[in-house]
């Protein structure tokens, strides 16, 4: 093979090139990087795990007892379970949000 057609292989193979390890991104501020951001952002990732399930266990239950009032508390339990769900999402997008943003 002549000179230019190993050029062209070790360019083809990545070369003498070294590769890179992975770098983990920087902290977008500081108070990211300090031990208080860091347990700040897990106690808002944990929180969500409560409070998932606790916005539909309200509204699975608040529905039942103002179905009860209303003589239908397994209609009443149904509608609150949805709208207890859709509050429990809604909490998750504005949490997630929120942590996006850093603040």
């Amino acid at each position: 093979m002549s000179d230019r057609e190993d050029e062209d292989y070790d360019d083809a193979e990545g070369g003498d090139e070294l590769a890179e390890e992975p770098v983990a991104p920087a902290p977008a501020t500081e108070a990211e990087a300090s031990p208080q951001g860091f347990y700040r952002r897990i106690s808002e990732y944990t929180s969500l795990a409560f409070i998932m399930p606790a916005a539909m266990l309200v509204g699975f239950f608040g529905g039942r007892w103002i179905g009860s009032w209303l003589g239908g508390p397994g209609i009443g339990s149904g509608i609150g379970l949805v709208l207890g769900t859709g509050a429990a999402f809604l909490s998750l997008y504005h949490s997630l949000r929120r942590l996006e943003r850093g603040g």
